[in-house]
């Protein structure tokens, strides 16, 4: 991780070094520019969503550049998700709509904050890169129990549990339910998932780190969710 890490910082310092001066030139050339010449403009306006693009590539990659020792300690999943609302927001386009459904009252988890930003941060990107205009981008939190059945003996009663659920619904235009199920069943699977791979590494990764998994549940045809399980308690 350090040598990935290590990585980043170099790529992405770099590029946005080179993305800052581009930006700023064109942004000066289309000031110039008489607006009777709509290709010229239509152009410019390619060329400058391209490069914004390109900072988010940058941005994803800045996420993982400083890694540190896992700090795991209580979260409140509630507080944690009202104060991370606002800098969700901020990750978007301005027209892009970011609805919060959530049901986490009292519910606390054994985790390290800074690394659950980064992987929600990832999961909303994603979301909003494979999500249509006009549509939401929706994130859940919500506390479930089960009962899971005992370890090597099927006659031993269950033992009940209680996971944290932090979903996002995904629309499978750039990656579909099936292929993401995969995608998080093995390093190997992951590294498949193409451009979404930093990402949902990353993503999984941190589950694990908590004790915890990531699941893809299905939502409709179109439509499904990449699901953050971890242990919860009450108080």
């Amino acid at each position: 991780m350090e040598g990935l890490a290590s990585a980043a910082r170099g790529f992405s310092h770099s590029l946005n070094n080179m993305l800052a001066v581009s930006q700023g030139n064109l942004a000066l050339l289309k000031a110039a520019q008489s607006g009777e010449n709509t290709e010229f403009q239509t152009i410019l306006n390619d060329v400058i969503a391209v490069l914004g693009r390109a900072q988010k590539l940058s941005n994803n990659l800045a996420a993982i550049a400083h890694w540190r020792e896992f700090r795991a300690r209580p979260v409140s999943l509630k507080a944690f998700m009202q104060e991370r609302e606002a800098s969700l927001r901020g990750l978007l386009e301005s027209q892009r709509e970011l609805r919060f459904d959530v049901a986490a009252d009292g519910v606390t988890v054994q985790t390290d904050p800074d690394y659950f930003e980064l992987a929600l941060n990832a999961l909303v990107i994603h979301a909003s890169e494979g999500l249509p205009q006009g549509q939401p981008i929706r994130v859940s939190a919500r506390m479930i129990d089960f009962d899971e059945p005992a370890a090597g003996n099927a006659q031993t009663s269950p033992v009940p549990r209680r996971l944290a659920v932090v979903a996002v619904e995904m629309v499978g235009k750039r990656l579909g339910a099936a292929a993401a199920a995969t995608a998080f069943k093995s390093a190997g699977a992951l590294a498949r998932a193409s451009d979404m791979m930093l990402g949902l590494w990353l993503v999984r990764q941190f589950a694990l780190a908590s004790d915890g998994d990531v699941l893809v549940q299905t939502v409709d045809k179109k439509r499904y969710q990449i699901c953050i399980r971890l242990p919860a308690s009450i108080g």
